[in-house]
């Protein structure tokens, strides 16, 4: 029987032996001794045996023995694995030839199952609501597969194929991903949502499309088709442009010191009222770049939830930023006499506040007068 890692030998061949040490094919003219390679390749790891070599020909029968016993373990070894795993069987497959004739892999396999550290698969989920994550961020489908390195077509089928398992190393390399990293550096179409909502937030404040064209250097025509929202892309570069210009005007009123510039604002407003933007405070950094991003709740107020007291609060804090009362009340969401007369109903609620504690004041003054005297006398 060969010996495992062996080619059988035929001829002339067949008339030396092989080198005892196990799995080498190299001939030797003794059995009992290694060949040059094997000499060279483990050095001091050989070492002769204490007791006396026997015979070469018992040497040989010996090796040829330990060889046929070896290789009748694995063979079982790997038949009880191959029916314990219960493995598929294609025939002509190369995969499966492979491993039918490397006992190993079923050794390794079943090895690595007892000790629970076999993981040819995990489960997709986790994955696939990753990808949709990405997906709603602004990343596109081809560049978390280039990102990721997986097919396109593999991509679809773990979000629309029902796939459930997974390949560990492919989910690591998909939640490794992240909404920066996976869109490319240089300059490229992106997603529209976050700049049409810029500029719409810009517009309730009273800025009106021909003052933000020109601050930005850009068309009239062209600023207005993405503000409202009339382009499904823009380019990444107009993109930062509109950021950093949102960044600059979302707390600054827009100028009003001549009558144009005031009907510039007010036209302005009015057409963010009838289409029903809303303001810089209302979004979350996190959800003006998202396609599916949402204002933050309770934003909003409601005429049936206003209170003098609360609605003066806030307009303080607008003054205190250099808000005049017109665009306190454009921020707050109210009329400009609806905000007066909060601000007149928390003046006077405030007063007779006063006028309260000063009662209190003189009547425990009083009582403590009284008290004095009747102690007195």
């Amino acid at each position: 029987m060969t010996a495992p890692g062996r080619t059988a030998l035929s001829g002339a061949e067949a008339l030396f032996p092989a080198c005892p040490v196990p799995g080498c094919p190299n001939l030797v003219s003794d059995p009992r001794q290694v060949c040059g390679e094997c000499l060279a390749t483990f050095g001091p790891y050989l070492r002769p045996a204490d007791a006396e070599a026997p015979p070469a020909e018992q040497y040989a029968a010996q090796i040829a023995a330990r060889d046929e016993h070896v290789a009748a373990v694995l063979a079982e070894r790997a038949a009880n694995t191959a029916e314990r795993l219960d493995l598929p069987t294609m025939p002509g497959d190369p995969v499966t030839a492979s491993r039918n004739r490397d006992p190993r892999y079923f050794t390794r396999r079943a090895l690595l199952i007892e000790r629970g550290q076999w993981r040819p698969f995990t489960d997709a989920a986790p994955a696939r609501a990753h990808v949709r994550a990405l997906m709603a961020a602004g990343v596109s489908r081809a560049q978390i597969a280039r990102r990721a390195a997986v097919s396109e077509s593999s991509l679809c089928h773990l979000l629309y194929g029902g796939q459930q398992k997974i390949r560990p190393a492919a989910a690591g390399r998909i939640l490794r991903i992240t909404a920066d990293t996976g869109r490319p550096a240089g300059p490229c179409l992106v997603n529209t949502a976050g700049t049409s909502r810029r500029l719409q937030a810009l517009t309730v404040l009273g800025w009106s499309p021909r003052l933000l064209a020109g601050r930005l250097g850009m068309d009239l025509g062209a600023v207005r088709r993405m503000r409202d929202g009339g382009r499904g892309r823009v380019h990444s570069g107009t993109s930062e442009a509109v950021s950093n210009l949102y960044k600059a005007l979302w707390n600054t009123a827009p100028p009003a010191a001549t009558t144009p510039e005031r009907i510039a604002a007010t036209k302005a407003r009015a057409h963010a009222t009838r289409r029903g933007w809303v303001p810089p405070m209302a979004w979350d950094d996190d959800q003006l770049d998202r396609p599916d991003g949402r204002p933050a709740s309770g934003w909003q107020r409601t005429r049936q939830t206003h209170r003098a007291a609360d609605l003066a609060e806030d307009a303080a804090e607008l003054f205190a930023q250099g808000y005049d009362r017109e665009h306190a009340a454009q921020r707050l969401c109210v009329t400009l006499s609806g905000l007066e007369k909060a601000l007149g109903r928390a003046g006077q609620a405030a007063e007779r506040e006063h006028e309260t504690q000063r009662a209190r004041f003189a009547a425990a003054s009083a009582q403590a007068a009284n008290e004095y005297q009747a102690e007195a006398g």
